[in-house]
């Protein structure tokens, strides 16, 4: 199950679910969509709570879904999940690729206010207060 969100400027994309590779292949084409329409820089909220842990393929859909976002005006992200071992190994890869710089993975199980610690870091690059360091 996918959804894609505006929010004032900027988006919310919830990811849940097992998500096969067909239902990510259509959820990047609307993502594609929405990234064409979205008309200068915007903020980046992707809420993966109930998100099965995706298999290798999975995973690079959503590496070159955030490329996109990035490469249209993209300014920061968060990324929300629900266990700690899945925020260490996103932000090893977000570490890895660079896009540490513009984008904080948040442990939701961690922080009682995950979301308000995520939109504070998308529009105002305040850094959340749960922050594993790779």
């Amino acid at each position: 199950m996918y959804a894609i969100e505006q929010n004032g400027r900027d988006l919310r994309i919830v990811l849940a679910g097992s998500m096969p590779l067909e239902e990510l292949g259509r959820w990047r084409a609307d993502l594609a969509r929405t990234l064409a329409r979205s008309g200068g820089p915007f903020g980046l909220l992707v809420d993966m709570r109930d998100l099965s842990p995706p298999r290798a393929e999975a995973a690079a859909l959503l590496s070159n879904g955030r490329a996109a976002a990035r490469a249209v005006g993209m300014s920061r992200s968060a990324v929300i999940v629900s266990a700690s071992h899945f925020a260490t190994e996103l932000r090893l890869q977000a570490t890895r690729s660079g896009a540490d710089a513009y984008e904080r993975t948040i442990d939701a199980s961690s922080t009682d206010d995950w979301e308000g610690e995520a939109w504070a870091w998308v529009r105002e690059g305040k850094e959340p207060t749960w922050r594993d360091t790779p």
